[in-house]
């Protein structure tokens, strides 16, 4: 079970737990053995781990070690040989331990009969020898039978070794009762906490694509940091780029242009985003004004025999009224150009005549190719360019 911790603007830290108890038998591997917590959705680099043990007792701590495994080869050796001991055959009160590289001190070593272990927030720990000897086995270093990372250590102590590792997946607590006659349990399970770092991004994105209707823009993120992925909102400007609303539903990384867009301009909002927070958005700067579409081309055929016909004849409508710039050349040979007016969606049937330097050009390639340049520009100045390629028959 995971959850945030603090709002979802500054929220630094997420929380994840196994709230299942396990039972710590005599002189052997706990049960279950071992217990996981599974993470998952942790976005951005993590600055800081905190395991907890909830509601320990045991008659003796001496006996426990426990072991923390990360998903990615982690290990830390929370506690062994720590704790108190002289508390008698009953179970002392349960209580939190919290492990957590910025406390001050260890779990202590407690031997006396009235000295029995608070609930606190430790560093890890290995064998304290102060103020008395907590050592209730010879053997060094700790050992914890498979399916625990090594067959015997030493291993580490403190968190911080998976401070900037991808916390994503199965942690595993591998916990040992290592000498004989006394038993308890973690009776409330144990979490996990990872304090995230805040998304960052040190520029600005921009935008790629040609900014016409039926066209589509593509995103492209500035400098993320702290692990961080791009969260986008396209939004629609007036033709200065100024006045933008955001577009509802356009937060992808590539967008569309619609009808809708005719003579705006464009732009992209972004944020960096972590589990930790996001950063302060930035902002693109506006497209060119977008211009119309060419809704169809039904009637012009792709084959052409551009000599037999005189010319190069092609089909269009026009979803706005404007004025239409076509050209086409064969090679580097051009064909002469027209400008026509264009009524909304009006079809026009037009031909792109012949030049000697057209009919060259085609009788010396084996297989020669139009490439046809249609460019409509509506009343705003926005333009729409199309290019279509025409195979040419001899």
């Amino acid at each position: 079970m995971a959850a945030l911790l603090g709002g979802a603007a500054s929220a630094h830290a997420v929380s994840f737990s196994n709230s299942a108890p396990i039972a710590i038998g005599d002189a052997a591997p706990a049960s279950p053995y071992p217990s996981g917590v599974g993470v998952s959705g942790v976005i951005g680099t993590v600055t800081k781990v905190t395991a907890t043990l909830h509601g320990f007792h045991h008659t003796c701590a001496h006996d426990v070690d426990a072991l923390l495994a990360g998903p990615h080869g982690q290990e830390t050796l929370l506690m062994s040989d720590a704790g108190d001991c002289d508390v008698g055959t009953a179970q002392p009160a349960p209580v939190e331990l919290a492990f957590d590289d910025t406390a001050t001190v260890g779990v202590p070593c407690l031997d006396g009969p009235a000295q029995l272990l608070q609930s606190g927030t430790y560093v890890t720990t290995n064998d304290p020898t102060a103020p008395g000897d907590c050592t209730s086995d010879n053997t060094s270093p700790d050992s914890f039978p498979a399916p625990a990372p090594a067959a015997a250590g030493p291993y580490p102590l403190g968190l911080a070794g998976s401070n900037g590792i991808d916390p994503n997946g199965t942690w595993n607590l591998y916990v040992v009762d290592d000498s004989a006659s006394d038993t308890g349990a973690i009776d409330g399970g144990w979490s996990l906490d990872f304090t995230v770092a805040a998304g960052t991004l040190g520029s600005d994105p921009q935008v790629k694509g040609t900014p016409d209707v039926g066209k589509r823009l593509t995103a492209v993120s500035g400098a993320l940091g702290n692990g961080a992925v791009p969260a986008y909102q396209w939004n629609r400007c007036d033709a200065r780029g100024l006045n933008c609303k955001p577009i509802a539903g356009a937060t992808r990384d590539a967008y569309k242009l619609t009808r809708a867009d005719r003579a705006a301009t464009l732009t992209l909002t972004e944020t960096a985003v972590t589990t930790g927070g996001t950063s302060a958005p930035r902002g693109s700067s506006p497209t060119a004004v977008v211009g119309p579409a060419l809704v169809s081309f039904t009637g012009t055929k792709r084959t052409q025999s551009a000599i037999k016909r005189h010319g190069l004849r092609f089909a269009l409508r026009s979803n706005i009224a404007g004025t239409l710039s076509a050209s086409a050349k064969v090679g580097r040979a051009k064909f002469k150009p027209l400008h026509r007016k264009l009524k909304a969606g009006k079809r026009v049937r037009l031909t792109l005549r012949l030049t000697p330097a057209v009919r060259a050009a085609i009788a010396s390639k084996s297989k020669p190719r139009a490439r046809l340049t249609l460019v409509v520009k509506d009343a705003g100045g926005a333009r729409s360019t199309t290019h279509v390629t025409i195979k040419l028959k001899r």
